[in-house]
């Protein structure tokens, strides 16, 4: 039986693949994005662990079976592939052509890169592109914060509200907009009138106090999507 056992320079790089799938992780998770730390640190350690075992496993076996054609990119090719339904799995399409896990699937695809990377020896690349992921994604959203951008400073949440009779969709907009709410897209019909909402909700007013909020206008049947 063939046995190939780990070179302490294996052991260096998950340990440095691990570190960095935490980083990654905890940017998501401070986010209350569903990717978080845990996720990100599997992804970068068997990203890493599979590109360690395709490398060491063409050096391994060509000394034993010089004749046998190898390719140690091949199980890499296989994991860029395979990391792409992770991806899709964390993008959502919400009512009102709101897209949203864009950016995490995004990130999902980086952090297998960087176990990767890691794995191939590219240690000073991948400690870099860690420090620039990390400080572009919190440079940008603060840069747009500046610039009052809404999908930065805000929450977008949609809002299906059954209106009693004596409330008018107008009122309902005017209290909103009174609590700082700035609403993008209004839809009315039926009878009872049926009140759809699209809006941005300051980060301050969660959905928990907008509910509240509702209800003290009269509204009794209330559905909020964020």
């Amino acid at each position: 039986m063939w046995i190939h056992s780990f070179q302490p320079e294996d052991v260096y790089k998950l340990l440095i693949a691990a570190t960095f799938g935490i980083i990654i992780g905890f940017e998501r998770e401070i986010k209350n994005k569903p990717v978080g730390i845990r996720t990100s640190l599997v992804i970068t350690l068997i990203s890493c662990l599979l590109t360690i075992v395709s490398i060491n496993s063409v050096i391994f076996y060509e000394n034993i079976a010089s004749h046998v054609q190898m390719d140690p990119m091949r199980i890499v090719a296989q994991i860029v592939a395979g990391i792409g339904f992770i991806g899709a799995g964390v993008i959502l399409r919400r009512p009102h052509d709101i897209v949203s896990g864009l950016t995490t699937a995004a990130i999902i695809w980086a952090a297998s890169g960087i176990g990767i990377a890691v794995g191939a020896g590219f240690i000073f690349e991948s400690t870099f592109l860690v420090l620039f992921l990390f400080i572009s994604l919190e440079g940008i959203t603060w840069f747009m914060k500046r610039f009052n951008n809404s999908r930065f400073e805000a929450n977008v949440i949609v809002a299906h509200l059954m209106l009693p009779e004596h409330l008018e969709a107008e009122s309902v907009k005017q209290a909103l907009e009174l609590k700082g709410i700035r609403i993008t897209n209004i839809r009315l019909r039926g009878t009872p009138k049926q009140l759809t909402l699209r809006m941005y909700s300051p980060h301050r007013l969660t959905i928990f106090i907008l509910y509240d909020y509702l209800s003290e206008l009269g509204i009794e049947r209330i559905d909020l999507d964020q």
